[in-house]
């Protein structure tokens, strides 16, 4: 669509919350999901929010990785390399170096 909702990010944030997830806010809701999920305690919850989670990161792989490989190029390659959750075993992060 192309529409613009704030100024283009001027540079890549990679301390904080960052420096164990690529996406803070949507790690955090399928957190929060996936308890209110486990409280209830029917499986069709957890698998729903299971669901949305696996559709939530396609979306994001789709659209933000896009963005920000062509904004920050190799800056943002070295940073998806380190920092990813699950996080990669050191045999696998030392297959990509």
């Amino acid at each position: 669509m192309n529409i613009g909702i704030s100024p283009k990010t001027q540079y890549l944030v990679v301390i904080g919350a960052y420096r164990i997830t690529h996406n803070p806010m949507l790690f955090g809701a399928i957190c929060l999901n996936l308890a209110f999920a486990l409280l209830l305690k029917p499986p069709v919850a957890v698998a729903a929010v299971a669901l949305c989670a696996v559709c939530m990161q396609a979306f994001v792989k789709l659209t933000e990785e896009i963005r920000l490989l062509e904004d920050f190029g190799k800056e943002y390659e070295n940073y998806r390399a380190r920092v990813s959750i699950p996080k990669r075993s050191a045999a696998d992060q030392a297959d990509r170096a």
